[in-house]
């Protein structure tokens, strides 16, 4: 092998040295500047979108938090209005329900000054009949008439003590 001859070392560590640093020059020189500059711009860009992505998530916290925000206000807003809402409803439940009941009292009355027209008029009733009775009993026992007079004024005693 040719590579492998001592004869040859010397040339080949020369071509070698001389390959090495133009190929350094080259790479350092053009290569490795383009390469930077490439990186560079990458970063740049990732820089770039990172501060464009932290932006956006900025807005978007606002947004949320803005959203949040009226959602709680709605929420609020409409608890007043079930609040007032519930309050009408119970002032105007207690309205009706003292109507109904001045209503019912008024009727109540009535119906007792009713009832004690007709309790009086069956009360009068019943005294004509009782000393129609008594007067009757009284001629049939005795067989003498006791007058109409004297039989109301008997029953009226006797119903006033009892």
């Amino acid at each position: 092998m040719p590579q492998l001859d001592i004869s040859t070392f010397v040339p080949q560590i020369f071509w070698l040295a001389v390959s090495f640093a133009v190929l350094y020059v080259l790479m350092s020189r053009v290569a490795l500047p383009r390469m930077a500059a490439i990186l560079e711009m990458r970063a740049g860009r990732i820089e770039g979108d990172l501060k464009e992505a932290r932006k956006l998530k900025a807005e978007a916290d606002a947004a949320v938090a803005a959203y949040e925000q009226s959602l709680a206000s709605a929420r609020a807003a409409a608890q007043a209005e079930i609040a007032g809402t519930n309050a009408r409803i119970t002032a105007e439940q207690d309205r009706r329900k003292q109507d109904m009941e001045a209503s019912l009292s008024a009727q109540a009355a009535t119906a007792e000054a009713r009832i004690r027209a007709i309790r009086d008029a069956a009360m009068s009733d019943l005294r004509i009949v009782a000393a129609d009775v008594a007067r009757t009993m009284a001629s049939r026992l005795t067989g003498s008439d006791i007058g109409t007079e004297a039989a109301a004024n008997a029953v009226a005693r006797t119903l006033d003590q009892a």
